[in-house]
C-alpha cells in the first residue's frame, strides 16, 4: 500500500529509460507524526506476516502427530470395526453413490 500523498511519476521522471521500477515522489511533505505512523503500520504488517509464517510452519510440524493421535483414538473407539461408525458412514456413502 502506498503512503498518503505519494504518487507515481514514472512517465515524467528524467532518468526513466524503460526501467520497470517506478519512481515515487511525495505530493506534499509529511505532517508531524505521519512518518512514525507509516513505519508503525509497515512494522505491524511485517509482524503479522512473520506470525502467519510461524503458524503455518507450526501446523506443518504438528500435523503428522495430530493425525497419528486421531487415528489411534479412532482405533481405541473401534470406529473402524465391523459395526463401527466410520464403516457405517462409508457404507452409506458408497450405497448413495451407486444407488439406482
Amino acid at each position: 500500500e502506498r503512503a498518503a500523498g505519494v504518487y507515481n511519476v514514472l512517465a515524467d521522471h528524467p532518468h526513466h529509460h524503460g526501467a520497470s521500477r517506478p519512481v515515487y515522489k511525495r505530493a506534499r511533505p509529511l505532517r508531524e507524526g505521519e512518518e512514525r505512523a507509516i513505519r508503525r503500520a509497515n512494522l505491524t504488517l511485517r509482524q503479522r506476516w512473520y506470525e502467519a509464517v510461524e503458524l503455518a510452519l507450526a501446523y506443518s510440524r504438528c500435523k503428522p502427530a495430530l493425525f497419528s493421535w486421531l487415528e489411534r483414538a479412532q482405533a481405541r473407539l473401534d470406529v473402524y470395526g465391523p459395526d463401527g461408525v466410520a464403516r457405517q458412514r462409508d457404507r452409506d456413502e458408497f450405497e448413495a453413490d451407486f444407488a439406482t
